[in-house]
């Protein structure tokens, strides 16, 4: 059950007359604030206590904090009812301005000072206590500096989300309100996401639009003869051929030249700025797949099932969208507190592309083609191991004597076939092996989607008795052909059919004009007037 209070008052449960909100919607998302929206009519107990950006409303589920935050907005309607726009307790950190610091050291660190220059400034409520900390740089030691007045919001996200990644998550403990700097999620949710079960609807989108091909990093800040911070940027052109951009060719052969930026201040040597461009640029070599799902919270019928938390991992079985127990970040939720059957989750999920798939086989064929040069080579060479290579031939024609039986048994059509299966026979065991493995598993592979789609087939055409059925089975509407007339049903029973040069049909409906006649005799057309008559005249054929 959901529970929302004001400042600690109890404005909604469903449970209670009088004391439910009008459409309440939560939507959650990481790295977001969130929003809560709600309509209140005048007759409700807390109408006129919410005082905007000041009162304090949390959503609670069973005692658990779901959202917490304060009103932004308002707006009155006709009949006097409020509907109500509210913010998630991350906006807090808008309240607040980052003064001009200059700081070194580590990432907790760093973040343990802007969370304190944030309470320093905003009252008890706004106030986050600096929790866990497991996001790392590289290097253990980060330099960062600010001149303006930005709010603490953007400082956060600009000097370490943009730039390490990782996800702000709000904490409530008994002895208050923690802000984490998590590199990844700990939780997992019990309850399963099943195909058939409580899986309601699925959608996938793929997005290439944060995609580059190339990538122009940029460094720390440059200093004068003086020692005076410029504006000007470390780049990679001292160890990069003259060049101050990485890109992969292969993925501008498959996209086209997209070139993107990308600012390290900490990063000091060009060296490691090179490094930290290539390791981005492969990352942003991606497609992102977005996949959004509908799912029935078992836990809202049995209370022994866990709910679907934002933040959380979730197991995911629908063999028809190809998961078989993946695992999934919920990275956004969209719950509707008087209507469960509309909630929405929606993961993100990155997805390698064309190109990282042909590096993987063509370093594999790279791998294989050099064991092969390399037995040659030995074998050539060394007597000792040519010896052995004879003896090993040796066996393997013995084998292969047995195989090639065996095959040309089960799979030999024709002369040609065997042909070339004794060409490839002739080459190295293993060479061998992964042929045949490869065809088996394509002759298999065939007959699976051949069989797939016969069934797909089947269920519009069907061969019955002698008779042709078409049509879904499923459907209403059915067409069925026979040796004497050609019959239309709908339900299960006949409604037309043509049979003997004739049409039979219980019920006609023409829509326009009904013509009797061939061109011989000329035709009479019966046509709808305008005045609401029905009129006939004949024209020639």
């Amino acid at each position: 059950m959901y529970q929302v209070y004001c400042d600690g008052q109890l404005i909604h449960d469903p449970r209670l007359q009088g004391y439910q909100l009008v459409s309440p919607s939560l939507s959650l998302e990481l790295n977001k604030t969130g929003t809560f929206t709600f309509t209140m009519y005048p007759d409700h107990p807390g109408y006129g206590v919410i005082s905007k950006l000041k009162s304090i409303i949390t959503v609670e589920k069973d005692g658990a904090v779901l959202f917490r935050g304060r009103p932004l907005s308002s707006k009155e309607g006709f009949y006097k009812q409020l509907d109500y726009t509210c913010e998630g307790e991350l906006a807090f950190l808008l309240d607040s301005r980052v003064r001009p610091f200059e700081m070194a050291g580590g990432v907790t660190e760093l973040f343990a000072y802007l969370i304190q220059q944030h309470n320093e400034q905003v009252e008890e409520a706004k106030q986050f206590k600096a929790g866990q900390v497991t996001v790392t740089d590289p290097n253990d030691y980060i330099n960062r500096s600010n001149v303006t007045y930005e709010t603490t919001w953007d400082i956060l996200n600009t000097r370490l989300l943009d730039t390490l990644g990782g996800y702000f998550w709000v904490r409530h403990e008994p002895d208050g309100v923690y802000l984490d700097y998590l590199a990844d999620f700990p939780y997992t949710s019990g309850q399963r996401i099943t195909f058939g079960e409580n899986l309601l609807d699925y959608a996938q989108t793929r997005s290439g639009d944060e995609i580059i091909t190339a990538l122009l990093p940029l460094g720390a800040k440059l200093t004068d003869e003086e020692g005076k911070t410029t504006e000007e940027r470390l780049t990679i052109s001292s160890v990069n051929d003259g060049k101050d951009y990485v890109y992969d060719q292969e993925a501008v052969d498959q996209y086209g030249w997209i070139l993107g930026t990308q600012t390290w201040d900490d990063v000091t040597l060009p060296g490691n700025l090179k490094q930290k461009a290539l390791d981005a640029l492969n990352e942003q070599i991606k497609t992102v797949s977005t996949i959004e799902m509908s799912a029935a919270d078992l836990s809202q019928m049995d209370a022994s099932f866990d709910d679907f938390r934002i933040g959380q991992y979730v197991f995911v079985d629908s063999p028809p969208h190809g998961m078989d127990g993946e695992k999934f970040l919920v990275e956004k939720m969209s719950l509707h507190l008087d209507d469960p059957a509309q909630n929405k989750l929606t993961f993100g999920r990155v997805y390698a592309t064309f190109t990282e798939e042909s590096n993987k086989n063509n370093q594999a064929v790279s791998d294989l083609i050099h064991r092969t040069e390399t037995i040659e080579s030995d074998y050539v060479t060394n007597d000792t191991i040519t010896s052995i290579t004879e003896d090993v031939y040796s066996r393997i024609d013995q084998s292969a004597e047995e195989i090639l039986s065996e095959v040309g048994s089960s799979y030999v059509t024709s002369d040609g076939l065997t042909e070339i299966l004794n060409t490839r026979f002739t080459q190295t065991e293993e060479g061998w092996e992964m042929e045949f493995n490869e065809f088996r598993s394509w002759v298999e592979e065939t007959n699976g989607e051949n069989q797939t789609a016969f069934e797909e087939l089947r269920k519009y055409i069907r061969f019955i008795e002698g008779n042709i059925i078409l049509g879904d089975q499923n459907n209403d509407l059915q067409c069925i052909i026979t040796n004497s007339k050609i019959s239309f049903e709908q339900n299960g029973a006949e409604v037309a059919y043509i049979s003997n040069n004739k049409l039979y049909i219980t019920n006609a409906e023409v829509l326009d004009r009904f013509t009797v006649g061939n061109p011989s005799s000329g035709y009479f057309d019966w046509i709808p007037r305008a005045n609401g008559n029905l009129g006939m005249k004949w024209r020639q054929g």
